[in-house]
């Protein structure tokens, strides 16, 4: 019976000294100087609102060439993510199930890209490869590109750019994967490649920094894309001092409509028509 409570013990002082090792880590994270970020060289993505997989509605389901259109049409920039299917192509779409944008069951990553095609958006059209949604666009307005999280993401990486290096318009890359944006911007540094950094958004601010600190400190971000609600404000002057560009996802209409957001970032992905004056 000695056995099942040693065991426990063990157990206990190893997830203290995790525990330890992670206060540490943290306290260090805090205390450290900002980490080295890059210069965001394209003014896009500081200057014109971006239309969040693309201006999706009801007659224009998200991450459609549709909604892309819209986007173009109305002046904006456009956002969208890619995942790898069954059979290897780069595919425009969010989600790992396509349950919530079609209806159906159905994960990408197990079907093939005929499979794929059976599948009709719940606002109208299909999933598109990357190719197809790189000759829609046709350099018409610049491309924020995310790549999701996911199995097989330096697959993704590596079929990806060739498309992008016979592609003529302007684009940058971003994703939640620190260790993603790294692999890419070693194999492209001069491609500008952003954070995609979900924050805390509750907590002291010390720990909200040193967590923001331990995922910049891996990639070097030449931008970041905050949720708006996580976004500290103390670090936007040091972000725009060292030409790091801040934006801003999950804003609200009324701080789309008064302009608050730009108290807290230099541009915005948004997910409805912004009701604010462009040029």
């Amino acid at each position: 019976m000695q056995k099942p409570r040693k065991k426990r013990r063990l157990g206990r002082k190893l997830l203290l000294i995790l525990l330890l090792a992670l206060i540490a880590v943290l306290t260090w994270s805090a205390l450290s100087p900002l980490p080295e970020t890059g210069v965001t060289e394209m003014s896009w993505l500081k200057e014109i609102p971006i239309a969040h997989r693309g201006l999706h509605t009801s007659t224009a389901a998200e991450n459609s060439l549709p909604a892309f259109g819209d986007a173009i049409d109305a002046g904006y920039c456009v956002e969208f993510d890619l995942r790898l299917c069954a059979s290897g192509e780069i595919v425009v779409i969010h989600d790992a199930n396509l349950k919530r944008v079609s209806g159906r069951e159905g994960k990408v990553a197990e079907l093939t890209l005929d499979e794929l095609r059976d599948y009709e958006l719940i606002n109208g059209g299909r999933v598109s490869t990357l190719q197809e949604a790189l000759d829609f666009v046709d350099s018409r307005t610049p491309l924020l590109i995310e790549i999701k999280p996911a199995r097989g993401t330096r697959e993704l990486a590596d079929k990806m750019l060739p498309l992008l290096d016979a592609y003529g318009g302007e684009f940058a890359i971003q994703s939640f994967d620190p260790w993603l944006c790294r692999y890419v911007k070693g194999l492209r540094p001069d491609w500008q490649v952003g954070l995609l950094d979900n924050g805390l958004g509750f907590g002291p601010a010390w720990l909200r920094l040193a967590l923001d600190k331990l995922l910049i400190r891996v990639c070097r971000p030449d931008f970041i894309s905050y949720r708006y609600q996580a976004i500290l404000p103390a670090m936007l002057d040091d972000y725009r001092a060292r030409g790091t560009a801040v934006l801003a996802y999950w804003t609200t209409e009324d701080q789309i409509a008064s302009g608050d957001y730009l108290e807290r970032a230099d541009n915005i992905i948004f997910d409805r028509e912004p009701l604010i004056g462009r040029d």
